[in-house]
């Protein structure tokens, strides 16, 4: 059986102080405009139309690792805006870092964003970890 292994939390950025965003049941979270962040990828996002939202990964690219988008995303709900590798800050050799995909959410419905963490040039083998992401627009 396969491991799923996330190691960092899943982040929603949204465009306006003062926004809400809803997580596990139904429970109603103020959320400030730098960030919102969901430690469990299990849990529903729950986004408004327009809303920017992303989702954060740990990665370390000196193991030629990176993080890719397993399966299309339904772009009548989100649409991919953009994905960076942000380093650690650290000096040591081989130190990881986080990866930033971010989206914006289009429509009202319900979209998984499944991402796998493998290396480029290792076709068809199994990704080291993967990650399920369900956002809900409403």
């Amino acid at each position: 059986m396969k491991k799923v292994f996330v190691a960092c939390v899943a982040v929603a950025i949204v465009a306006a102080v003062g926004v809400g965003c809803v997580i596990g049941n139904n429970t109603q979270v103020p959320v400030p405009y730098e960030a919102y962040r969901v430690t469990d990828p299990a849990r529903p996002l729950v986004v408004s139309p327009g809303a920017k939202f992303a989702i954060v990964v740990a990665s370390n690219r000196t193991t030629g690792f990176s993080w890719q988008i397993a399966q299309p995303v339904n772009e009548k709900i989100v649409k991919l805006v953009g994905t960076e590798y942000v380093p650690s800050g650290s000096d040591l050799d081989g130190a990881g870092g986080k990866e930033v995909w971010t989206f914006t959410a289009v429509a009202a419905g319900q979209t998984t964003i499944s991402l796998r963490y493998v290396r480029s040039w290792e076709k068809g083998k199994t990704p080291q970890q993967e990650a399920l992401y369900t956002v809900i627009v409403r």
